[in-house]
């Protein structure tokens, strides 16, 4: 695999994931390493390789979450966001998120950019869950969150100086109605029909693709599509 020159949105993301370490232990404050993983279900072992600086595996993470009260975000990044996640199911569609993200790439070709193995990202795409390490690489290679791809919450781009906006400052109503209309187009001529809340989750993540500069081939909403339905 060649060597490819670290971008700084993964720089940026590496040095998030560093500092988890720290921000286990302020969760944790005077509670044990024991009592601490009882209340989360996960070892004793797991924990004490966190706070000594091992990366995270993206499942751990809604466990922590949810013992805690802390948001994903901000155990992934030290930013505050509203995804407090179930221990459950957390990582059902990652798969999906994934092969968005390839844009009908073969596995060896997205792997490559992507700067993972192909057997991992092969792995990923049969169900197992990475690290945050390895999610990293991929969610800057794409210029994404790393939040988005971890959760599949949040906004899904960043922004031009690497940091996601709290909030959606403003809608752009002729890319919204585009949208829409793209995907009311493409269900109607695959005979396709979906329920309001896939539909309306698609259409928001359509918006946000087209929101990018960078151009998108009809066939990868169409995929985006069939993965909901």
């Amino acid at each position: 695999m060649e060597k490819h020159e670290e971008n700084p949105l993964l720089s940026q993301y590496k040095l998030q994931i560093d500092q988890f370490k720290d921000r286990l232990r302020d969760v944790m404050g005077d509670e044990s390493v024991r009592s601490f993983s009882k209340r989360c279900g996960i070892s004793e072992s797991v924990i004490r390789k966190y706070l000594k600086g091992s990366y995270p595996v993206m499942d751990k993470l809604p466990r922590i979450a949810e013992a805690t009260g802390m948001s994903m975000g901000w155990l992934i990044s030290g930013c505050e966001s509203d995804c407090i996640a179930e221990a459950s199911g957390q990582n059902q569609e990652l798969p999906e998120r994934l092969k968005i993200l390839m844009k009908g790439r073969e596995a060896r070709q997205a792997a490559e950019d992507w700067q993972v193995s192909v057997s991992t990202l092969k792995a990923c795409l049969d169900g197992s869950v990475p690290s945050l390490n390895i999610a990293s690489r991929i969610a800057s290679a794409e210029g994404i969150s790393l939040e988005w791809l971890a959760t599949g919450h949040g906004l899904m781009y960043q922004t031009d100086d690497g940091i996601l906006p709290p909030k959606v400052q403003g809608i752009n109503r002729e890319t919204l109605t585009q949208s829409i209309e793209k995907i009311d187009s493409l269900c109607q001529k695959n005979a396709l029909i979906l329920d309001n809340r896939k539909k309306a989750r698609i259409i928001a993540l359509v918006y946000q693709m087209s929101l990018n500069p960078e151009k998108i081939d009809e066939s990868v909403y169409f995929e985006i599509i069939k993965l909901a339905s």
